[in-house]
């Protein structure tokens, strides 16, 4: 007991010498930055979310319901582009060591959103080359590099802007701050999915092909609103005017050094393994759940597509709420706000699995709200709870991990999602129970996750962070 006593003790001295750095020498972030220039941050990912919408909930229905592709070839095309995220690590740590034309994160914004939209306008005439089936390959390859290209795409950007996030706002700031992009985010979903159902109320390839060109314009013409002036150029040699958007002096610092210092920590291991299991589980339906809309209940596509509506409603009405309650809750805490968050997922799926076996359309849309409004939840606890773990010094890095374990996660879970609807429909000759089994296996996989946060502490993350990798002179860190 006395060994624990000294070890707990030397784990909050640790993790307490940002503090004193604080009071001895300031914090590197500077003043609370103005609502309406994270406002103009949120554009970013506002535009994103309509082109998520495009491939979530437009192209992936039209190539299964329309097209009569494979489900299994359908995610395994779509999910490239989480599985390609890993390239964000380097891009994440070099945004840390190394500013791109004087700045830190707002050219890696810039860039991973021009791969986007340079590849979004090629996505419908290459699903139509895939159903034909004249050239396979080509259209193929067409749609490996497409994806692959969005999804470097999407991971820069969002690495960047919420390191952008944690580099201009002091800590205190932080989790509203990247909370109420993601409030924005969802807003978009909900606008994006009404938007292109009034526009594609029945498949049309002409307004296919219209509708991505202007949304990849329109992409980047927010992308540049979103993120203009929004941080200055470093000078070399010259005294910074704004010290919240000063490089930090950690360029002695090795990837592998710091990456190691992650890895070797216990608690870091467990809170990126929770992360993993809980995207797995919940984004298995991300690809087939307007084609059960379709296949099961013979739903038109704008019908189907409004399940991103009622998804995006309840993630934003939740966020919203939840974001609230950290003002007003004295000790509500990230973990146990996860915990909700994974609890309603759950009910969620059980009630998708209820209306297939039963075949009670009814129950759809109740429980796509449900299943959105915990997702909402889990969202609040855990951006709080990343931007409790990342330090400036290394938030690029951080961000990246965030969006890699992330994105592979979801991407597998999607591909599973497919792979598993098509063996429970063929296994039981019914394509309700095919769908029934993938429900009730999220159902189940989403409280598993309970086991790795409940044991999270980021008291002693950061204790054996801070020694391990000291935080460097006149930065802190608060958590």
């Amino acid at each position: 007991m006395a060994d624990k006593q000294t070890a707990n003790r030397k784990i909050d001295k640790a993790a307490g010498l940002g503090l004193a750095s604080a009071k001895a020498g300031g914090c590197l972030q500077g003043e609370k930055v103005k609502k309406r220039e994270i406002l103009r941050l949120s554009l970013v990912r506002f535009a994103t979310s309509f082109l998520v919408i495009l491939l979530v909930g437009v192209l992936n229905r039209i190539m299964i319901a329309e097209f009569a592709i494979s489900k299994v070839l359908v995610g395994v095309i779509l999910s490239l582009q989480h599985l390609v995220t890993p390239v964000a690590l380097y891009f994440g740590f070099r945004s840390d060591k190394r500013p791109l034309c004087g700045r830190r994160r707002v050219p890696y914004i810039l860039i991973g959103m021009a791969l986007c939209c340079l590849a979004l306008p090629l996505l419908p005439d290459t699903a139509l080359g895939l159903a034909d089936g004249g050239d396979f390959a080509l259209f193929a390859v067409m749609g490996i590099v497409s994806l692959l290209m969005i999804g470097v795409g999407v991971a820069l950007s969002s690495m960047a802007l919420h390191a952008l996030i944690v580099d201009r706002c002091p800590p205190a700031q932080r989790g509203t701050a990247l909370t109420s992009v993601w409030i924005i985010t969802l807003v978009g979903f909900i606008v994006a999915a009404p938007f292109y159902a009034w526009l594609l109320p029945e498949y049309d390839q002409e307004m296919l092909r219209f509708i991505f060109l202007g949304t990849a314009i329109g992409t980047f013409a927010l992308t540049l609103i979103g993120v203009w002036g929004q941080e200055k150029p470093q000078k070399k040699g010259r005294e910074q005017t704004e010290p919240a958007l000063a490089a930090v002096p950690n360029n002695h610092r090795s990837f592998k050094e710091v990456f190691s210092a992650l890895w070797r920590n216990s608690q870091a291991r467990q809170l990126f393994a929770f992360l993993a299991l809980a995207d797995f589980f919940f984004f298995m339906q991300e690809y087939v759940l307007e084609a059960y809309g379709q296949e099961v209940f013979e739903l038109s596509v704008a019908h189907t597509t409004s399940f991103n509506l009622y998804w995006g409603a309840g993630v934003l009405i939740s966020m919203i709420a939840v974001n609230s309650l950290f003002s007003i809750v004295p000790g509500l805490g990230e973990k146990r706000v996860l915990v909700a968050g994974c609890v309603i997922c759950s009910v969620s799926f059980g009630m998708l699995a209820f209306s297939s076996l039963g075949a009670l359309e009814a129950v759809i849309l109740l429980a796509v709200f449900i299943m959105g409004f915990g997702k909402g939840v889990f969202n609040v606890g855990m951006a709080r709870m990343m931007v409790r773990v990342a330090r400036p010094d290394i938030s690029g890095l951080v961000m990246a991990l965030w969006a890699v374990v992330g994105g592979v996660a979801i991407g597998l879970g999607e591909l599973g999602g497919g792979v598993i609807v098509d063996i429970g429909i063929r296994a039981t000759a019914s394509m309700p129970v095919g769908y029934g089994i993938l429900f009730t296996m999220q159902s189940i996989g989403i409280l598993i996750c309970l086991l790795l946060i409940a044991a999270i502490d980021l008291r002693r993350f950061h204790g054996d962070l801070q020694q391990r990798l000291p935080v460097p002179e006149g930065l802190t860190t608060t958590f």
